[in-house]
């Protein structure tokens, strides 16, 4: 494979996942330059999760390799889920070595980012010709979680964290509102699970395409709040009071409500859960959270 990383590269990969991960890389790329004929050409920096490259194969052109750090049941789901869509409003996935945790996937090229269309109106409704349709029965439920199992795990994962009690307090609120509206809303179809405006992008027709699931079964109004909490951090960086904050994003909620058909205050309460959760995995994750934002999400909640 002609492709070396560089030393910033290298140490980029190392301090992220370690020296032992770094390693299985670049052991790996022989063995897939000549499996799936890639030449690597560019390696993405952003590490936030996955180590993740872009490059040129002979068998299938344009293409990602997508290394997993750990999470080998995150890789078998999104391999699941991707497999299901068959490129259906997904990129495709074209091969996996799941024993070594790597993905094959195609390149949605040029991937423009749906956060960069600067109209609200426009990202709402490519948002919602995605979502509309895209919930399915899978072939094999037993293979992803639901996604009141993630509330209750993220709930008890928080448990004996002295440290995050007030975060602990809103997920045992959100594990109740989500009970609630799991039984109100029992379908159990398969969510994308991450569904923000940044795993969706535009291809070379000009057409916008997902990626990156997490593949979890719930209701499709729980793939609604993921992206209201993209929009909402948005809002949060214009020079608005908490009155129009609360404006803004009932906006939204409102637009959504009257195109799906989803009680307002339903969407409200899916807000409330996400924002919960997400502020869960953050400490999990030991990055930061942050309660104010939780805070605000129950005004949204309670406002209505």
């Amino acid at each position: 494979m002609g492709f070396v990383l560089s030393q910033e590269e290298s140490a980029l990969i190392s301090e992220k996942f370690g020296q032992d991960f770094l390693h299985d890389v670049i052991s790996y790329f022989p063995k897939y330059s000549k499996q799936w004929g890639i030449d690597i050409i560019e390696m993405f920096h952003d590490l936030s999760i996955n180590c993740i490259f872009k490059g040129i194969s002979s068998l299938y052109g344009d293409i990602v390799l997508k290394f997993y750090r750990r999470d080998l049941r995150g890789l078998t789901t999104e391999a699941a889920v991707l497999s299901e869509y068959n490129g259906y409003r997904f990129c495709k996935l074209l091969d996996a070595d799941i024993e070594n945790g790597v993905l094959l996937l195609e390149c949605v090229s040029p991937g423009t980012l749906l956060k960069n269309e600067p109209s609200l109106t426009k990202r709402l409704d490519i948002f919602l010709s995605l979502y509309a349709g895209l919930h399915k029965e899978p072939k094999n439920p037993q293979m992803f979680p639901t996604y009141m199992q993630w509330v209750e795990k993220a709930a008890a994962n928080l448990q004996n964290r002295n440290d995050y009690q007030n975060i602990y307090d809103y997920m045992l609120k959100a594990s109740e509102i989500c009970a609630e509206l799991t039984q109100k809303y029992p379908q159990q179809l398969l969510l994308h699970g991450d569904f923000h405006f940044e795993n969706i992008l535009q291809d070379k027709n000009g057409d916008y395409r997902l990626i990156d699931p997490k593949g979890v079964l719930g209701h499709p109004l729980f793939d609604l709040p993921r992206y209201l909490l993209n929009e909402y951090r948005f809002i949060r960086q214009a020079a608005l009071d908490t009155r129009g904050r609360l404006k803004m994003i009932s906006v939204i909620i409102g637009y959504f409500e009257n195109a799906l058909c989803i009680p307002q205050e339903d969407i409200r309460k899916s807000f409330f859960i996400e924002m919960a959760l997400a502020n869960a995995w953050s400490v999990e994750s030991g990055s930061e959270a942050k309660t104010e934002n939780i805070v605000f999400a129950e005004m949204v909640m309670d406002s209505y």
